[in-house]
């Protein structure tokens, strides 16, 4: 944003809709993906902290943004301090999810296996392999 802070008032507001909705989408990702990290006794509880967490940064955040306001920093300076931490979340995103798929394709091929389904590799199940 703030590479387009003299832009014009449509494309600023499409950009920024544009980023609240790539916010909004990795956030609520969390929520759906961190359960899965966890054994199923304490997953409750993990998914908690990681919420918690999150409400924390809730409050943290307008603090930040108001010493920032306040130390009159260029426009353009400032969205990209404001950004920093949506890279750090996207990127964090993407390690979760490549974990994930490593984590439960093990578990996938064997329930297809159980159940005679092809695997996506294209290999026969291992109940009709000969």
């Amino acid at each position: 944003l703030g590479a387009i802070a003299g832009s014009s008032a449509l494309v600023v507001t499409s950009v920024a809709v544009l980023a609240m909705a790539c916010c909004q989408g990795t956030h609520n990702s969390f929520n759906g993906t961190v359960g899965g990290f966890y054994p199923t006794q304490i997953r409750a509880k993990g998914v908690g902290y990681a919420s918690g967490f999150g409400r924390f940064a809730l409050v943290l955040g307008p603090v930040i943004a108001g010493f920032l306001l306040s130390a009159h920093l260029p426009i353009a300076k400032l969205m990209y301090v404001v950004a920093a931490p949506y890279l750090v979340v996207s990127v964090v995103c993407f390690g979760l999810g490549r974990l994930y798929r490593q984590r439960f394709a093990a578990g996938e091929a064997a329930v297809a296996a159980f159940h005679d389904i092809p695997a996506e590799d294209g290999a026969m199940p291992l109940a009709t392999r000969q």
